[in-house]
Protein backbone atom coordinates (compact mmCIF):
# COMPACT_ATOMS: atom_id res chain seq x y z
CA UNK A 1 0.00 0.00 0.00
CA UNK A 2 1.29 3.46 -0.92
CA UNK A 3 0.77 6.74 0.86
CA UNK A 4 0.50 10.19 -0.68
CA UNK A 5 2.09 13.31 0.73
CA UNK A 6 2.65 16.92 -0.31
CA UNK A 7 5.96 18.47 0.72
CA UNK A 8 6.18 22.26 0.52
CA UNK A 9 9.26 24.45 0.66
CA UNK A 10 11.02 27.60 -0.46
CA UNK A 11 11.38 27.82 -4.25
CA UNK A 12 15.01 28.98 -4.05
CA UNK A 13 15.86 25.94 -1.92
CA UNK A 14 14.14 23.62 -4.40
CA UNK A 15 16.22 25.06 -7.22
CA UNK A 16 19.35 24.64 -5.12
CA UNK A 17 18.50 20.95 -4.66
CA UNK A 18 17.82 20.60 -8.39
CA UNK A 19 21.45 21.62 -9.04
CA UNK A 20 22.39 18.09 -7.99
CA UNK A 21 19.70 16.30 -9.97
CA UNK A 22 21.14 13.87 -12.52
CA UNK A 23 24.51 13.32 -10.80
CA UNK A 24 25.69 11.17 -7.89
CA UNK A 25 27.31 14.09 -6.05
CA UNK A 26 26.14 16.86 -3.76
CA UNK A 27 27.20 20.49 -3.99
CA UNK A 28 29.13 22.04 -1.12
CA UNK A 29 27.12 23.59 1.70
CA UNK A 30 25.76 27.00 0.78
CA UNK A 31 26.56 28.57 4.16
CA UNK A 32 30.23 27.68 4.59
CA UNK A 33 31.30 25.77 1.45
CA UNK A 34 31.92 22.65 3.54
CA UNK A 35 32.00 19.28 1.81
CA UNK A 36 28.93 17.04 2.16
CA UNK A 37 29.15 14.46 4.96
CA UNK A 38 29.96 10.91 3.92
CA UNK A 39 26.67 9.81 5.42
CA UNK A 40 24.90 11.77 2.67
CA UNK A 41 27.18 11.08 -0.29
CA UNK A 42 27.16 7.30 0.25
CA UNK A 43 23.40 7.24 -0.33
CA UNK A 44 23.12 9.77 -3.18
CA UNK A 45 21.63 8.52 -6.45
CA UNK A 46 21.51 10.35 -9.76
CA UNK A 47 17.77 10.98 -9.77
CA UNK A 48 17.54 11.78 -6.04
CA UNK A 49 17.45 15.30 -4.60
CA UNK A 50 18.16 16.20 -0.99
CA UNK A 51 15.48 17.80 1.18
CA UNK A 52 15.10 18.59 4.84
CA UNK A 53 12.86 19.80 7.68
CA UNK A 54 13.82 22.10 10.53
CA UNK A 55 11.33 20.44 12.84
CA UNK A 56 12.12 17.11 14.50
CA UNK A 57 8.36 16.52 14.73
CA UNK A 58 7.85 16.97 10.98
CA UNK A 59 10.61 14.47 10.30
CA UNK A 60 9.18 12.01 12.84
CA UNK A 61 5.78 12.14 11.12
CA UNK A 62 7.38 11.59 7.71
CA UNK A 63 9.32 8.59 9.04
CA UNK A 64 6.16 7.08 10.54
CA UNK A 65 4.30 7.50 7.25
CA UNK A 66 7.12 5.77 5.38
CA UNK A 67 7.08 2.87 7.85
CA UNK A 68 3.29 2.61 7.57
CA UNK A 69 3.04 2.79 3.77
CA UNK A 70 6.51 1.52 2.74
CA UNK A 71 6.52 4.05 -0.10
CA UNK A 72 5.30 7.66 -0.04
CA UNK A 73 4.30 9.25 -3.35
CA UNK A 74 5.40 12.88 -3.11
CA UNK A 75 3.97 16.06 -4.59
CA UNK A 76 6.70 18.73 -4.54
CA UNK A 77 5.28 22.20 -3.87
CA UNK A 78 7.28 25.42 -4.18
CA UNK A 79 6.29 28.65 -2.45
CA UNK A 80 5.71 31.76 -4.53
CA UNK A 81 8.36 34.29 -5.51
CA UNK A 82 6.99 37.81 -5.84
CA UNK A 83 6.81 38.92 -9.45
CA UNK A 84 8.22 35.65 -10.80
CA UNK A 85 6.23 32.56 -9.89
CA UNK A 86 3.10 31.49 -8.06
CA UNK A 87 2.92 28.82 -5.39
CA UNK A 88 2.27 25.38 -6.77
CA UNK A 89 3.34 21.91 -7.87
CA UNK A 90 6.75 21.63 -9.54
CA UNK A 91 7.41 17.88 -9.45
CA UNK A 92 6.55 14.38 -8.28
CA UNK A 93 8.65 11.72 -6.60
CA UNK A 94 8.88 8.97 -4.00
CA UNK A 95 10.32 8.54 -0.52
CA UNK A 96 11.11 5.10 0.88
CA UNK A 97 12.86 3.91 4.03
CA UNK A 98 16.34 3.83 2.44
CA UNK A 99 16.03 7.55 1.65
CA UNK A 100 15.50 8.62 5.26
CA UNK A 101 18.69 10.00 6.81
CA UNK A 102 17.79 11.78 10.04
CA UNK A 103 19.61 14.59 11.79
CA UNK A 104 22.66 15.87 9.91
CA UNK A 105 23.93 19.34 10.85
CA UNK A 106 25.15 20.59 7.51
CA UNK A 107 23.83 23.88 6.04
CA UNK A 108 23.17 22.83 2.44
CA UNK A 109 20.42 25.27 1.39
CA UNK A 110 20.50 29.07 0.81
CA UNK A 111 17.28 30.06 2.62
CA UNK A 112 17.11 29.28 6.37
CA UNK A 113 13.80 28.45 8.11
CA UNK A 114 11.72 31.39 9.23
CA UNK A 115 12.16 32.16 12.90
CA UNK A 116 14.84 29.80 14.18
CA UNK A 117 16.50 26.46 13.56
CA UNK A 118 18.13 24.89 10.53
CA UNK A 119 17.23 22.24 7.96
CA UNK A 120 18.89 19.50 10.03
CA UNK A 121 16.45 16.61 9.48
CA UNK A 122 17.31 15.38 6.03
CA UNK A 123 16.02 12.83 3.52
CA UNK A 124 16.17 12.15 -0.20
CA UNK A 125 13.35 12.32 -2.74
CA UNK A 126 13.51 10.16 -5.87
CA UNK A 127 12.37 12.46 -8.68
CA UNK A 128 9.91 10.83 -11.09
CA UNK A 129 8.62 13.84 -13.01
CA UNK A 130 9.60 17.48 -12.99
CA UNK A 131 8.92 20.76 -14.78
CA UNK A 132 10.68 20.47 -18.19
CA UNK A 133 12.57 23.76 -17.87
CA UNK A 134 14.33 22.38 -14.78
CA UNK A 135 15.73 19.55 -16.91
CA UNK A 136 16.57 21.92 -19.76
CA UNK A 137 18.50 24.20 -17.39
CA UNK A 138 20.03 21.61 -15.02
CA UNK A 139 23.59 22.29 -16.11
CA UNK A 140 23.03 26.07 -15.98
CA UNK A 141 21.77 25.80 -12.40
CA UNK A 142 24.84 23.76 -11.51
CA UNK A 143 27.17 26.38 -12.99
CA UNK A 144 25.62 29.38 -11.19
CA UNK A 145 27.72 30.97 -8.47
CA UNK A 146 26.14 30.52 -5.06
CA UNK A 147 25.91 34.29 -4.52
CA UNK A 148 23.16 34.34 -7.15
CA UNK A 149 20.93 32.33 -4.77
CA UNK A 150 21.46 34.61 -1.77
CA UNK A 151 18.79 37.25 -2.00
CA UNK A 152 15.01 37.27 -1.80
CA UNK A 153 15.06 38.68 -5.33
CA UNK A 154 17.03 36.15 -7.42
CA UNK A 155 19.78 37.16 -9.82
CA UNK A 156 18.85 37.87 -13.44
CA UNK A 157 20.03 34.44 -14.60
CA UNK A 158 18.21 32.50 -11.89
CA UNK A 159 15.15 34.74 -12.23
CA UNK A 160 15.00 33.95 -15.95
CA UNK A 161 15.04 30.20 -15.25
CA UNK A 162 12.31 30.58 -12.61
CA UNK A 163 10.28 32.72 -15.01
CA UNK A 164 10.51 29.99 -17.67
CA UNK A 165 9.32 27.43 -15.11
CA UNK A 166 6.43 29.56 -13.85
CA UNK A 167 4.08 28.76 -16.73
CA UNK A 168 4.35 25.05 -15.85
CA UNK A 169 3.57 25.43 -12.14
CA UNK A 170 0.25 23.78 -11.21
CA UNK A 171 -1.40 26.18 -8.77
CA UNK A 172 -4.28 23.84 -7.89
CA UNK A 173 -3.07 22.38 -4.56
CA UNK A 174 -4.87 20.94 -1.51
CA UNK A 175 -5.62 23.65 1.05
CA UNK A 176 -4.09 21.80 4.02
CA UNK A 177 -0.60 22.05 2.49
CA UNK A 178 -0.51 25.67 3.58
CA UNK A 179 -0.33 24.57 7.22
CA UNK A 180 3.21 23.20 7.25
CA UNK A 181 6.09 21.40 5.57
CA UNK A 182 4.30 18.14 4.70
CA UNK A 183 0.80 16.71 4.84
CA UNK A 184 -0.87 13.50 3.78
CA UNK A 185 -3.24 13.89 0.88
CA UNK A 186 -5.80 11.58 -0.68
CA UNK A 187 -4.91 9.27 -3.56
CA UNK A 188 -7.49 10.94 -5.81
CA UNK A 189 -5.95 14.36 -5.07
CA UNK A 190 -2.50 13.04 -5.98
CA UNK A 191 -3.74 11.45 -9.21
CA UNK A 192 -5.63 14.60 -10.20
CA UNK A 193 -2.57 16.80 -9.63
CA UNK A 194 -0.30 14.42 -11.53
CA UNK A 195 -2.71 14.15 -14.47
CA UNK A 196 -2.98 17.94 -14.72
CA UNK A 197 0.78 18.41 -14.38
CA UNK A 198 1.85 15.78 -16.91
CA UNK A 199 -0.75 17.02 -19.36
CA UNK A 200 0.68 20.54 -19.02
CA UNK A 201 4.31 19.41 -19.00
CA UNK A 202 3.90 16.80 -21.73
CA UNK A 203 6.37 13.96 -22.04
CA UNK A 204 9.16 16.48 -21.53
CA UNK A 205 8.20 16.59 -17.87
CA UNK A 206 9.62 13.09 -17.47
CA UNK A 207 13.27 12.33 -16.94
CA UNK A 208 15.54 12.60 -19.92
CA UNK A 209 17.05 9.37 -21.22
CA UNK A 210 19.90 8.59 -18.88
CA UNK A 211 23.39 7.95 -20.22
CA UNK A 212 25.09 5.02 -18.51
CA UNK A 213 28.01 6.95 -17.08
CA UNK A 214 28.93 8.47 -13.74
CA UNK A 215 31.74 10.59 -12.38
CA UNK A 216 33.68 7.54 -11.21
CA UNK A 217 33.77 6.22 -14.79
CA UNK A 218 35.20 9.52 -16.04
CA UNK A 219 37.77 9.75 -13.25
CA UNK A 220 39.03 6.25 -14.06
CA UNK A 221 39.69 7.23 -17.69
CA UNK A 222 41.36 10.50 -16.63
CA UNK A 223 43.61 8.57 -14.27
CA UNK A 224 44.43 5.93 -16.89
CA UNK A 225 45.73 8.61 -19.24
CA UNK A 226 47.54 10.46 -16.45
CA UNK A 227 45.57 13.63 -17.12
CA UNK A 228 44.48 16.49 -14.89
CA UNK A 229 41.12 18.29 -15.11
CA UNK A 230 39.54 20.30 -12.27
CA UNK A 231 36.80 18.26 -10.65
CA UNK A 232 34.15 20.92 -11.30
CA UNK A 233 34.88 20.72 -15.05
CA UNK A 234 34.21 16.98 -15.05
CA UNK A 235 31.10 17.34 -12.87
CA UNK A 236 29.65 20.07 -15.11
CA UNK A 237 30.45 18.12 -18.28
CA UNK A 238 28.71 15.06 -16.86
CA UNK A 239 25.69 17.09 -15.72
CA UNK A 240 25.36 18.66 -19.17
CA UNK A 241 25.50 15.36 -21.05
CA UNK A 242 23.13 13.65 -18.65
CA UNK A 243 20.61 16.51 -18.90
CA UNK A 244 20.35 16.04 -22.68
CA UNK A 245 22.58 18.96 -23.65
CA UNK A 246 25.51 18.97 -26.04
CA UNK A 247 28.86 20.45 -24.98
CA UNK A 248 30.86 23.38 -26.33
CA UNK A 249 34.37 23.36 -24.87
CA UNK A 250 36.17 26.70 -24.89
CA UNK A 251 39.79 27.22 -23.98
CA UNK A 252 43.25 28.23 -25.12
CA UNK A 253 45.09 25.85 -27.46
CA UNK A 254 46.59 22.79 -25.76
CA UNK A 255 44.33 22.91 -22.68
CA UNK A 256 42.97 19.42 -23.35
CA UNK A 257 39.61 20.16 -24.99
CA UNK A 258 39.82 17.38 -27.56
CA UNK A 259 41.30 14.98 -25.04
CA UNK A 260 38.37 15.65 -22.70
CA UNK A 261 36.02 14.63 -25.52
CA UNK A 262 37.99 11.40 -25.90
CA UNK A 263 37.82 10.80 -22.14
CA UNK A 264 34.04 11.32 -22.11
CA UNK A 265 33.57 9.00 -25.10
CA UNK A 266 35.55 6.22 -23.42
CA UNK A 267 33.70 6.68 -20.13
CA UNK A 268 30.41 6.38 -22.02
CA UNK A 269 31.60 3.30 -23.88
CA UNK A 270 31.16 5.27 -27.12
CA UNK A 271 33.15 5.54 -30.31
CA UNK A 272 34.55 9.03 -30.97
CA UNK A 273 33.81 10.41 -34.43
CA UNK A 274 36.02 13.48 -34.93
CA UNK A 275 35.96 16.08 -37.68
CA UNK A 276 37.55 19.53 -38.01
CA UNK A 277 35.58 22.53 -39.23
CA UNK A 278 36.98 24.99 -41.75
CA UNK A 279 36.00 28.26 -43.38
CA UNK A 280 35.13 26.28 -46.51
CA UNK A 281 32.58 24.12 -44.69
CA UNK A 282 29.02 24.18 -46.02
CA UNK A 283 25.88 22.22 -45.38
CA UNK A 284 27.29 19.53 -47.69
CA UNK A 285 30.22 18.88 -45.36
CA UNK A 286 28.28 18.66 -42.11
CA UNK A 287 24.84 17.38 -43.17
CA UNK A 288 25.32 16.14 -46.71
CA UNK A 289 23.79 16.77 -50.10
CA UNK A 290 23.78 15.95 -53.80
CA UNK A 291 27.14 15.80 -55.59
CA UNK A 292 28.20 14.94 -59.13
CA UNK A 293 29.30 11.33 -59.36
CA UNK A 294 31.92 9.81 -61.63
CA UNK A 295 29.39 9.24 -64.39
CA UNK A 296 28.18 12.82 -64.26
CA UNK A 297 24.90 12.10 -62.46
CA UNK A 298 23.73 13.45 -59.12
CA UNK A 299 24.36 11.24 -56.09
CA UNK A 300 23.76 11.70 -52.37
CA UNK A 301 26.81 11.99 -50.15
CA UNK A 302 26.35 12.06 -46.36
CA UNK A 303 28.12 14.64 -44.22
CA UNK A 304 29.71 14.16 -40.83
CA UNK A 305 26.51 14.45 -38.78
CA UNK A 306 24.62 11.85 -40.81
CA UNK A 307 27.61 9.49 -40.84
CA UNK A 308 27.88 9.79 -37.06
CA UNK A 309 24.14 9.20 -36.63
CA UNK A 310 24.20 6.10 -38.84
CA UNK A 311 27.11 4.70 -36.86
CA UNK A 312 25.40 5.55 -33.56
CA UNK A 313 22.27 3.62 -34.58
CA UNK A 314 24.47 0.64 -35.47
CA UNK A 315 26.44 0.67 -32.21
CA UNK A 316 23.37 1.39 -30.06
CA UNK A 317 22.05 -2.07 -30.91
CA UNK A 318 25.15 -3.47 -29.17
CA UNK A 319 24.91 -1.14 -26.16
CA UNK A 320 27.29 1.53 -27.48
CA UNK A 321 27.03 4.76 -29.40
CA UNK A 322 28.91 7.63 -31.02
CA UNK A 323 30.11 10.93 -29.60
CA UNK A 324 30.53 13.42 -32.44
CA UNK A 325 33.44 15.83 -31.92
CA UNK A 326 33.53 19.00 -34.05
CA UNK A 327 36.97 20.57 -33.72
CA UNK A 328 37.35 24.35 -34.10
CA UNK A 329 33.69 25.02 -34.80
CA UNK A 330 34.48 28.75 -34.85
CA UNK A 331 36.08 28.35 -38.30
CA UNK A 332 32.73 27.51 -39.91
CA UNK A 333 29.76 29.78 -40.67
CA UNK A 334 27.42 28.37 -38.07
CA UNK A 335 24.18 29.72 -39.50
CA UNK A 336 24.81 27.80 -42.73
CA UNK A 337 26.30 24.68 -41.21
CA UNK A 338 24.17 24.13 -38.07
CA UNK A 339 20.71 25.16 -39.30
CA UNK A 340 19.39 21.61 -39.75
CA UNK A 341 21.21 20.46 -36.62
CA UNK A 342 19.18 23.02 -34.63
CA UNK A 343 16.01 21.63 -36.22
CA UNK A 344 16.93 18.07 -35.21
CA UNK A 345 17.63 19.06 -31.60
CA UNK A 346 15.04 21.72 -30.63
CA UNK A 347 15.48 21.10 -26.90
CA UNK A 348 17.44 18.95 -24.45
CA UNK A 349 14.62 16.40 -24.26
CA UNK A 350 15.27 13.43 -26.52
CA UNK A 351 11.56 12.92 -27.14
CA UNK A 352 11.65 16.14 -29.20
CA UNK A 353 14.54 14.94 -31.38
CA UNK A 354 13.15 14.09 -34.79
CA UNK A 355 14.88 13.84 -38.15
CA UNK A 356 13.65 16.76 -40.33
CA UNK A 357 10.95 15.71 -42.76
CA UNK A 358 12.35 17.83 -45.60
CA UNK A 359 15.82 16.34 -45.23
CA UNK A 360 14.41 12.82 -45.13
CA UNK A 361 12.45 13.43 -48.34
CA UNK A 362 15.56 14.85 -50.00
CA UNK A 363 17.57 11.72 -49.19
CA UNK A 364 14.69 9.41 -50.15
CA UNK A 365 14.49 11.03 -53.59
CA UNK A 366 17.85 9.40 -54.38
CA UNK A 367 16.73 5.97 -53.18
CA UNK A 368 14.93 5.18 -56.42
CA UNK A 369 18.12 5.65 -58.44
CA UNK A 370 20.52 2.74 -58.53
CA UNK A 371 23.66 3.35 -56.45
CA UNK A 372 22.76 7.03 -55.96
CA UNK A 373 22.88 6.77 -52.15
CA UNK A 374 26.09 6.23 -50.20
CA UNK A 375 26.21 3.38 -47.66
CA UNK A 376 25.83 5.71 -44.67
CA UNK A 377 22.59 7.15 -46.04
CA UNK A 378 21.22 3.69 -46.83
CA UNK A 379 21.88 2.46 -43.31
CA UNK A 380 20.57 5.67 -41.75
CA UNK A 381 17.28 5.43 -43.66
CA UNK A 382 16.80 1.84 -42.51
CA UNK A 383 17.30 2.81 -38.88
CA UNK A 384 15.14 5.95 -39.15
CA UNK A 385 12.25 4.02 -40.67
CA UNK A 386 12.38 1.57 -37.75
CA UNK A 387 12.54 4.40 -35.18
CA UNK A 388 9.75 6.44 -36.80
CA UNK A 389 12.41 9.04 -37.67
CA UNK A 390 13.23 9.69 -34.02
CA UNK A 391 16.90 10.46 -33.24
CA UNK A 392 18.48 8.25 -30.54
CA UNK A 393 18.28 9.80 -27.08
CA UNK A 394 21.86 8.86 -26.25
CA UNK A 395 23.45 10.75 -29.17
CA UNK A 396 25.64 13.71 -28.14
CA UNK A 397 27.83 16.30 -29.86
CA UNK A 398 30.89 18.05 -28.44
CA UNK A 399 32.34 21.10 -30.21
CA UNK A 400 35.53 23.00 -29.43
CA UNK A 401 36.24 26.73 -29.75
CA UNK A 402 39.47 28.56 -28.97
CA UNK A 403 39.29 31.23 -26.25
CA UNK A 404 40.36 34.05 -28.53
CA UNK A 405 37.20 33.41 -30.56
CA UNK A 406 34.90 34.18 -27.61
CA UNK A 407 33.00 36.71 -29.74
CA UNK A 408 31.99 33.80 -31.95
CA UNK A 409 29.49 32.69 -29.30
CA UNK A 410 27.52 35.89 -29.71
CA UNK A 411 27.07 35.19 -33.43
CA UNK A 412 25.33 31.92 -32.54
CA UNK A 413 23.08 33.47 -29.90
CA UNK A 414 20.17 31.77 -28.17
CA UNK A 415 19.90 28.90 -30.67
CA UNK A 416 23.23 27.52 -29.51
CA UNK A 417 22.67 28.28 -25.82
CA UNK A 418 19.47 26.20 -25.80
CA UNK A 419 21.29 23.14 -27.07
CA UNK A 420 24.89 23.46 -25.84
CA UNK A 421 26.41 24.04 -22.44
CA UNK A 422 29.50 26.24 -22.78
CA UNK A 423 32.29 24.93 -20.58
CA UNK A 424 35.57 26.81 -20.32
CA UNK A 425 38.76 24.78 -19.90
CA UNK A 426 41.59 26.65 -18.17
CA UNK A 427 45.22 25.60 -17.77
CA UNK A 428 45.87 24.17 -14.26
CA UNK A 429 46.09 27.06 -11.79
CA UNK A 430 47.94 24.88 -9.31
CA UNK A 431 51.40 23.97 -10.68
CA UNK A 432 51.65 21.04 -8.28
CA UNK A 433 48.56 19.42 -9.81
CA UNK A 434 50.00 19.83 -13.29
CA UNK A 435 53.39 18.42 -12.23
CA UNK A 436 51.72 15.40 -10.65
CA UNK A 437 49.75 14.77 -13.84
CA UNK A 438 52.90 15.03 -16.01
CA UNK A 439 54.86 12.69 -13.74
CA UNK A 440 51.99 10.22 -13.90
CA UNK A 441 52.05 10.34 -17.71
CA UNK A 442 55.80 9.64 -17.73
CA UNK A 443 55.37 6.82 -15.25
CA UNK A 444 52.75 5.12 -17.39
CA UNK A 445 55.14 5.31 -20.35
CA UNK A 446 57.94 3.80 -18.24
CA UNK A 447 59.98 7.02 -18.50
CA UNK A 448 61.91 7.99 -15.39
CA UNK A 449 61.62 11.63 -14.31
CA UNK A 450 65.40 11.79 -13.77
CA UNK A 451 65.94 10.91 -17.44
CA UNK A 452 63.64 13.76 -18.51
CA UNK A 453 65.51 16.27 -16.32
CA UNK A 454 68.84 15.20 -17.80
Amino acid sequence: MSGYVAIAGDAINWFWSFRDYGIKELSKAFVDDSEPPKRLTELKRENWVLWGFHSREDYRKLSEWVRSYNVLNVVMVANSIAGLSKRGVIGFGKVSNDMLIGEVRWDYWPKPPKGHGKWDYKFYIEVEAIIPEVINNASVLKSLNKTLFTYDIPSDTLAEIIRKCSSYVVTLIPSNITQGSSFLIKEEEYNLLKDIALDRWGVTGLRVKRLKVNLEDILKVVERYGLYYPRDVLVNALAALRSGKHLLLMGAPATGKSMLAKVLAEALGYELYACTASSAWTRYDFIGGPVLGENGRLEWRSGHLLKALARHFELEERGGGVLLLIEELNRAEADKVLAEFFTMFPSSNYRDWKFPEGLAKEILSFKTREDALDEDAKRLLEYLERSNYMIPGGFRVIATVNSFDRAYLFTLGYALQRRFVVLEIFPPNNPEDEIRAIIEQFRRKNIHVDDVVK
